[in-house]
């Protein structure tokens, strides 16, 4: 395991590595956590999959061990920018990101604009943009009673948690301050993760829970997304059910790798050989 400091946008950026031998011709991931969490909410995907691959769990700015410079802004955009920050300075060149909630969101948002180093997406808990009424009533109860509204938010989305799960969110929810969280969730009501996920066609994957109650889900909305539902769990599906969550993403990460290879393959094909390829099946098919 190494603890790395990164140079980001906003401030120091901290992120956690595993970097294990031969790992070479697997695809790498990067882990990005959700609103006042950390990369400790991908703390038992991080060690399983850091067995094998490399991986990372990005701290983004203003949440765990990063900075967040004054002036910073919380935008999903700038979120994006943290997850380009490391796949930057780390050598991350083409890879898996798995993003929980506002990880899920930064993490099409990074896609969209540099669909040449995303082998594929991992969207945990990410739903669609709320309609704009239930969007208008929750803000105007936050700011009524901030702490009020968030307690109520915290309650339901810990629902069905385990002890260890609530245990771990409730460590780490009370640590943005009021400013900064009111930007984010406004920011978050804001972004609209449609347009950007139809813009990315490399593999992509939801995984929810019918316990969050009724939401517009991403596989829905974009033809051509999978997904896989995960009863009794609270919004943090990886830490609720991690072993069952574990397999998900093993069986997406091989149907990634595989991928890659033969992408790879092709590419150091000459295209004489292509070509002649293409026309044999062509005739195969007449």
């Amino acid at each position: 395991m190494t603890d790395s400091m990164l140079a980001g946008p906003s401030g120091a950026l901290r992120a956690d590595v595993r970097e294990p031998r031969g790992a070479d011709d697997l695809t790498p991931v990067l882990f990005a956590h959700s609103f006042s969490g950390s990369s400790v909410q991908w703390a038992p995907q991080l060690d399983h999959v850091g067995q094998t691959r490399r991986a990372v769990a990005l701290d983004f700015h203003g949440h765990g061990r990063s900075e967040a410079l004054p002036g910073s802004l919380f935008e999903v955009a700038n979120f994006a920018a943290d997850i380009a920050t490391a796949a930057d300075e780390l050598g991350l060149d083409r890879f898996v990101i798995a993003g929980h909630s506002l990880g899920g969101a930064a993490a099409i948002a990074y896609a969209a604009d540099h669909p040449e180093r995303v082998a594929g997406l991992v969207l945990v808990a990410t739903p669609g943009r709320l309609p704009d009424e239930q969007v208008a009533g929750v803000q105007k109860a936050l700011k009524q009673d901030f702490d009020g509204t968030m307690s109520g938010i915290w309650r339901r989305l810990l629902a069905d948690a385990t002890p260890a799960t609530r245990r771990t969110v409730e460590g780490e929810n009370d640590r943005l301050p009021k400013q900064t969280a009111s930007e984010i969730i406004r920011a978050t009501f804001a972004f609209d993760p449609v347009p950007p996920l139809q813009a990315y066609d490399g593999p992509r994957l939801t995984v929810s829970t019918p316990q969050e109650g009724p939401v517009k889900e991403l596989h829905e909305l974009v033809p051509g997304v999978e997904h896989e539902t995960v009863e009794g769990t609270s919004h943090w599906i990886q830490l609720d059910e991690p072993d069952r969550f574990n397999e998900i993403l093993d069986r997406f990460l091989e149907r990634v790798d595989q991928a890659e290879a033969k992408a790879e393959t092709r590419s150091m094909t000459p295209a004489p050989e292509r070509a002649r390829e293409s026309t044999a099946v062509g005739s195969r098919g007449s």
